[in-house]
């Protein structure tokens, strides 16, 4: 999965990223094979593939925790058509609310585990 990348701390994930991204594209032209970075190369009965990005803050880990998570996601969905407009191209055949995603124009989160959430984009 090319969108893997880490642990990293701060703004480093996104240098480690575009290195990791340009290994994988020489390492590609090297050996003669298609690279493709479309979060859905394949169409068909799957969900497609994302970077998918987890991160805390020190208020998210403390005591009343959750409450500061819940606020940052109620956030986050105040915005979610600019977030989609800015995630890239051709996320509709993996946000269609099959499988673990919602719809590409819905913003949902479940709770999957004690103080951590999934944003389902």
């Amino acid at each position: 999965m090319p969108g893997q990348v880490g642990p990293a701390v701060g703004i480093s994930a996104g240098d480690q990223l575009w290195v990791a991204r340009y290994i994988l594209e020489r390492i590609t032209e090297i050996a003669g094979v298609v690279l493709s970075f479309d979060p859905k190369p394949i169409m068909g009965e799957w969900n497609g593939a994302g970077a998918h990005i987890k991160y805390s803050t020190k208020s998210m880990r403390n005591e009343g925790g959750y409450e500061v998570i819940k606020k940052a996601i109620e956030m986050l969905g105040l915005r979610h058509k600019e977030h989609i407009a800015a995630y890239g191209e051709s996320n509709e055949g993996c946000l269609t609310g099959q499988h673990e995603t919602a719809d590409i124009n819905t913003f949902k989160w479940v709770n999957t585990k004690e103080k951590h959430a999934s944003c389902c984009y």
